[in-house]
This record gives C-alpha cells, structure tokens and sequence, in this order.
C-alpha cells in the first residue's frame, strides 16, 4: 500500500504532499496521435511510476525495471542525484541537486519518431524543461509542448519531447539521456516513453487552450528544428 508523503522543503509544500500520491495522472495516454496506435505492430511504450529505493533514502539506482511496457526489450532506468524518494517510493525529490537520468533498451522494428514525457509534481517556478535536454542514441529531441494538468488542489507540469530521426535494423538498441547539472527542487512522478514508426510535431487544438484544471491547459508550443540520420 502506498504511504503519505512526508518530506517537503516548506510547510506549505508539505501539507500538499501529505494528500497526494505519486500518481499518473495527466500523462497523455495516446502521445502519438494518429502517427500510430500505441501497442499496435511495430511500436513500443514504457512506463516508470513507482522508484525503487526506501523513502527518504537516496535516489541513485540502476536497471530499474518499467512498471508497464510493450514492444521494446531489455529495458532499464538508472538515475543519479543527491534527492530522495518521497510519495511512498513513488515520487524523486530531486533536492536541489543536478541530476542525471538513463534509459536503455531495443526494439526490433525500426524506429522514426520517440515521445518522452516527464510528470513534474506540483510545478510552482522551476521548468525541468528549461534544465533538460534529453536526446536519444545522442540525438537531440526537436519539438517540445508542455501543458498543465489540475490534479485535487495541486498543479502538476506535463513535459512532452519529441523525436523525428531513425533508427533501422534487425534490432535497434535505444539509450535515451536526460539530466541537468544545474540543481532543482522538483518533484518527479512519472516517466513514459513511446516509439514508434512515424515522427510526431505535437499541434495544439483550440478547445485545449481554454481547458484549465484536471483537463489541462497548452501553455507553450517550442519548436527546435534540426535534421539527423542515425
């Protein structure tokens, strides 16, 4: 079962924590739009929502295991940073701390488009995405869209990046990076990855722009272009 939260930086911070969980709520369950059908052929998606580690303890570990995956094998996480594991296990606390995260994997389909998202629990100031320049196989992602999701009385940041290269062979091996050596005090609740055969440029609709609460609302749309060939 999971436990409360009881670590925060402040006391307004821990009395949010004490009521919420680390949960998945706001992750954008179909990523990809119509470029392709999660879980179809040809596609992979994976999850991380729990950490491994006792709360309260560091957050450095390796090869952690997806709690949910398809389509893509041999898959690990590891991350390095001085926080803490806060939510009952389920949330990192990155704790002022520069911070380093590794994923790796393979596929054997090829690869034209990636969606990284990251789950920033009760976002207030600090932008991961201002500190985070995740890439995969050493390639930078090119499109990035963040949006805000109501969750009870707390505001989570939803950070989607996108990837447009390819990867093509019998099998393909997939180490995505992310990490800032700047420190953050943000909170971490979930990270899920998707590929796929086609590249995606994440395109706002009109009626989200005027969504707010726990249906979200788009508030930026960057686009970084750049061409690569793995």
């Amino acid at each position: 079962m999971k436990r409360l939260a009881i670590l925060s930086i402040s006391a307004a911070t821990l009395a949010c924590a004490a009521t919420l969980h680390a949960t998945t709520v706001g992750l954008d369950t179909d990523p990809m739009g119509t470029a392709w059908d999660r879980n179809a052929t040809g596609t992979g998606f994976t999850l991380w929502d729990t950490f491994p580690g006792t709360p309260g303890g560091p957050t450095t570990f390796t090869d952690d295991a997806p709690d949910s995956s398809f389509g893509i094998s041999s898959l690990a996480l590891s991350a390095t940073n001085g926080g803490m594991l806060t939510g009952g296990g389920d949330r990192i606390y990155l704790g002022g701390n520069p911070s380093q995260w590794t994923i790796s994997g393979t596929t054997t389909f090829d690869v034209n488009g990636a969606v990284l998202q990251l789950k920033q629990y009760q976002y207030t100031t600090e932008a991961l995405e201002s500190l985070y320049s995740p890439t995969l196989n050493g390639l930078a992602f090119d499109n990035i869209s963040i949006s805000l999701v109501g969750e009870g009385a707390n505001t989570q940041r939803i950070i989607s990046w996108y990837w447009g290269a390819s990867l093509t062979g019998t099998v393909n091996s997939l180490n995505f990076s992310l990490g800032s050596d700047v420190g953050t005090h943000s909170s971490i609740d979930a990270l899920s990855i998707d590929v796929g055969p086609a590249a995606v440029t994440p395109v706002p609709e009109p009626s989200s722009i005027a969504l707010i609460g726990g249906t979200g609302v788009l508030l930026l749309l960057r686009r970084r272009r750049f061409s690569a060939t793995a």
